[in-house]
């Protein structure tokens, strides 16, 4: 028969080692903000630092808070055992016939000798705690963003919206733009326009139910929903603003940006994107006349500038000749020196300043495929190409003896620049390469621009933050042929999914590219992209 059981025994330090358990009696505004409370009647250190009203349970009405109560009952384990002791003269036998006190029997007794109730004052505070967040939120009050606003924008919405508009103040704002650096921007001037006008709300909502789903696929009919209202409105107002005339430029680019962005994290996709830049255009010269004025500029800096990039990038797509593209290229070409010196500036440009220094080449470039122009092609892309490299090229940071790789940091942003040039390279060359060659020909010429982008491919590693790097992989994976380059683009694909959603139908576009042999590059993606009915500025 086996050993009877023996029973559990307790290690001495199990009994001696104090007490370590998380406190549960701080304020009500550090629960609400999960902060860490000083526990201070009747303001503690965390409030007092954010300048907030310090909110407390009716339990902790008394003045007195758990910690306290916890140090009085430890003094009053030392009084004791000191007074047994005196009483006895300090002999060892009849102070261990006194009853020992631990800490325990003593928590939960103060001054007053009223008996705390743990479970009630925790229900409580969790009722309480309930009723508090719900006026926050029916406030439209969020720590750093703003005193409260009873009859906002956001409390008329429904129980989701404030599960979104939080997502975006914490989450979302880091993706928006390429330095987070301007991040101040969209919380001093962007937040606050949403709490009062519903078409900035919506749109805001909606980008950020599109960034929250790939955690939460329940929330996207609700991104679908506030996108969809988001658009009726804008749609609305744009006839509105054309018939009164009144311009308020910061609600409609306001509303551009937040859309802008919406299509690219819901799709991959900038034919969208171009719709929304392309029906707030004239409003940007509004913006323009502000740059000047204090209040309005810090916000009219960052709509320009993003108007600018996403033109630019949009005409880097499939389909270049359109009108509106090149209008907007050269506005950026105009403006952009004009801005460019602003403090506020460099919150697109400020790590990709090669998308800024080709403004002018593309939008020479889209000139002359407006006009056909056959001879001076050759002569312009000569030039052009030369400059281009000239200005971008730099000596390549893999070598070990390059003081470049000192920090990883840099070599990273690096590798992506290079990527990203490379990508642009591969446009500008097919771009300018005659209609009557073939797909192997073209092939031939771009291949030495390819093989080093996919050495770059290679060496980056997956990125949490930059979703812009889908453009570049698109453009090199539309010119690949063999099957080892074409596994690597997807791997990288995938794992720009996994951080930030991309349209899933990536994979299914490259799939049907490189099984067609007559479908080469960007014109190829295109073709496969019209035939499937998709939007043909996907890139």
């Amino acid at each position: 028969m086996g050993a009877a059981a023996q029973p559990k025994r307790l290690s001495i330090y199990a009994v001696q080692r104090p007490r370590k358990s998380r406190s549960k009696n701080g304020c009500l505004q550090c629960k609400c903000r999960r902060k860490k409370c000083s526990e201070e009647w009747p303001i503690c250190k965390a409030c007092e630092r954010s300048g907030l009203q310090c909110t407390w349970p009716t339990g902790s009405a008394k003045k007195t808070s758990a910690k306290t109560l916890r140090d009085k009952a430890a003094t009053e384990k030392n009084l004791s055992t000191i007074s047994v002791k005196s009483s006895s003269g300090g002999h060892g036998s009849d102070s261990a016939a006194a009853p020992e006190v631990h800490p325990s029997d003593t928590i939960g007794w103060d001054s007053g000798d009223e008996y705390f109730d743990e479970t009630e004052f925790l229900s409580t505070t969790l009722t309480e705690l309930r009723k508090l967040e719900e006026d926050l939120l029916q406030s439209c009050i969020l720590p750093g963003y703003g005193s409260p606003t009873p009859g906002s924008a956001i409390s008329r919405e429904g129980p989701d919206a404030h599960i979104l508009f939080d997502h975006f103040c914490q989450k979302t704002v880091l993706w928006l733009l390429n330095c987070n650096d301007y991040n101040y921007i969209i919380e001093k001037h962007i937040i606050p326009l949403a709490t009062t006008n519903s078409l900035i709300l919506h749109a805001m909502l909606a980008l950020s139910g599109v960034h929250l789903r790939h955690v939460m696929p329940s929330i996207e009919a609700e991104a679908l929903k506030y996108y969809t209202s988001a658009l009726c409105e804008l749609n609305q107002v744009l006839s509105d603003q054309l018939q009164s005339q009144k311009k308020d430029y910061r609600i409609l680019l306001t509303t551009m940006f937040l859309l802008c962005h919406y299509e690219i994290v819901d799709g991959g996709t900038y034919g969208a994107a171009l719709q929304h830049v392309r029906a707030c255009r004239g409003f940007v010269y509004v913006a323009l006349e502000h740059v000047h004025d204090p209040e309005h500029q810090e916000l009219a800096v960052l709509l320009i500038e993003s108007y600018g990039y996403f033109s630019l990038i949009a005409n880097l797509s499939g389909s270049v000749n359109d009108e509106n593209i090149r209008l907007g290229l050269e506005f950026s070409t105009s403006v952009m020196p004009l801005i460019k010196d602003f403090p506020s500036f460099g919150s697109m440009f400020a790590y990709e300043p090669e998308y800024l220094c080709l403004t002018p080449i593309i939008a020479r470039l889209s000139r002359h495929r407006k006009s056909r122009a056959a001879l001076p092609l050759d002569q312009l892309y000569s030039a052009l190409f030369n400059t281009l490299q000239n200005s971008l090229h730099w000596e390549s940071p893999l070598d070990d003896s390059s003081d470049v790789v000192a920090e990883m940091v840099t070599h990273k942003e690096l590798l992506i620049k290079d990527l990203k040039t490379q990508a642009l390279l591969i446009v500008l060359e097919a771009s300018f390469y005659r209609e009557d060659g073939t797909s192997a020909d073209l092939a031939t010429v771009l291949q030495p621009l390819i093989e080093h982008a996919m050495f770059l491919v290679t060496h980056i590693e997956a990125t949490d933050a930059d979703y812009g790097l889908c453009w570049p992989y698109i453009v090199v994976g539309s010119h690949l042929r063999d099957k080892q380059g074409q596994k690597m683009i997807m791997r990288r694909i995938e794992e720009i999914q996994s951080h930030m959603p991309m349209q899933k139908s990536i994979g299914e576009l490259f799939r049907s590219l490189w099984d067609d042999p007559l479908a080469f590059g960007l014109v190829g993606v295109e073709k496969i992209t019209m035939l499937h009915g998709a939007n043909s500025f996907i890139c």
